[in-house]
């Protein structure tokens, strides 16, 4: 499984693409973002086929990300970490 790009750092209100591809025997069956720390994902967010899509991020999207890829023999959990320059992450 790979998770591109590894961590990212970006300034207020750019678009961040966080690509996750996973491959098995049996096929996965699933790829699933979500937040370590059990949060929802940003609201200015969306997830398509493995890929996950965060626009014009703030301070709320800084933070450890969760892939997780799933085949009937099991999950795979890989993690990324995102970055936003200048501010510290609202609580």
């Amino acid at each position: 499984m790979q998770v591109t790009p590894s961590s990212a750092t970006v300034p207020p209100g750019e678009n961040v693409t966080l690509q996750c591809t996973a491959e098995g025997s049996p096929t996965v069956s699933s790829i699933e973002w979500s937040r370590v720390d059990g949060s929802p994902l940003p609201s200015h967010s969306v997830s398509v086929d493995g890929t996950l899509y965060l626009f014009s991020v703030s301070s709320a999207a800084a933070g450890a990300y969760d892939c997780t890829a799933t085949n009937t023999l099991g999950t795979t959990i890989t993690q990324t970490q995102i970055t936003v320059l200048g501010q510290q992450r609202e609580k």
